[in-house]
């Protein structure tokens, strides 16, 4: 099988900028000779620095450029990543900086970011809502739902409302994905109101029983502050997307294969610790509740 052109291609002018770079290097002795110490270089026969077995690179940033190109962008090697390319270049080249200058060099190429899928995203910055100083517990609440659930008494969905600032403890209702804003404000009162009250500040994601107008205008009318988080950044409501997962893995641990059983349907009121294992805590969920403040007053 013959060999492709671009072999032999890339072999003449790696052989043409190998003479260039010699050149340079007798243009800038001094130069070479004051890396000598710090960089462990040495000065073979033909009077051509190495350091070890790579060509010592002492031009331009056009030189740097050109090799780039054939030791990444050439069909021989085929645009390989960060860590690839600067392996096979180390071996033949090396000038001071040469790491950081090939790494800018990679990422910045088109055809990589064209072709190329990102195996590592971006994260955000986590931005925490520091917890008011001597708050109460249930003062500050985080609101989600969990559905999609296999029915199970006619209910098919879970509300989760979890104690932001103090305790972490969870309290976790039963109920249905068709419910609206006022359904939720029912649920609320009739389930949620009697133990804790009146929160004063609410944390959700971008629902539509959060986001409605009249959800918006119970929480104005009851002075109730509200922070909605925007789609796609868990910065906001990251602690009940955190707790949504170990409730679902409880559910998904408890239910069994046909997804029928109802002996789990109980766990109603849990307590999640910091080390986020979910267990049925009730002495110390009774004693948070029992010592609780709660708001009750509605404004005039």
């Amino acid at each position: 099988m013959a060999l492709l052109d671009s072999v032999f291609i890339r072999v003449l002018s790696t052989a043409t900028l190998d003479e260039r770079i010699r050149k340079q290097q007798h243009a800038i002795l001094n130069t070479l000779v004051s890396w000598r110490n710090a960089h462990a270089l040495v000065q073979k026969e033909d009077r051509s620095w190495y350091k070890g077995r790579a060509l010592v690179v002492s031009g331009g940033d056009q030189d740097k450029r050109e090799l780039l190109q054939l030791y990444h962008n050439t069909q021989v090697v085929g645009h390989p990543g960060v860590a690839k390319t600067l392996w096979m270049l180390s071996r033949d080249y090396w000038w001071p900086g040469m790491r950081t200058f090939m790494q800018e060099y990679v990422k910045g190429c088109s055809k990589c970011q064209e072709s190329k899928s990102r195996t590592h995203p971006n994260w955000p910055p986590i931005q925490p809502i520091t917890p008011a100083e001597n708050t109460r517990p249930f003062a500050t609440i985080a609101m989600d739902f969990i559905v999609k659930l296999p029915p199970s008494q006619g209910y098919d969905s879970i509300l989760m409302v979890t104690n932001h600032d103090c305790t972490k403890v969870i309290i976790l209702l039963p109920c249905k994905e068709e419910m609206d804003s006022l359904g939720f404000a029912k649920l609320y009162l009739e389930r949620i109101f009697p133990f804790i009250g009146l929160p004063e500040r609410v944390i959700s994601d971008q629902d539509p029983r959060f986001t409605s107008k009249i959800f918006r205008e119970i929480c104005t009318l009851l002075e109730v502050k509200q922070n909605i988080a925007s789609g796609y950044h868990p910065q906001t409501d990251r602690q009940s997307e955190k707790m949504n997962q170990h409730v679902e893995t409880a559910i998904q641990i408890f239910g069994n294969y046909q997804q029928d059983c109802h002996h789990c349907e109980p766990l109603t009121i849990a307590h999640v610790g910091q080390s986020g294992v979910v267990s049925l805590m009730m002495h110390a969920l009774f004693m948070t509740l029992v010592s609780v403040k709660v708001r009750v007053a509605f404004p005039q």
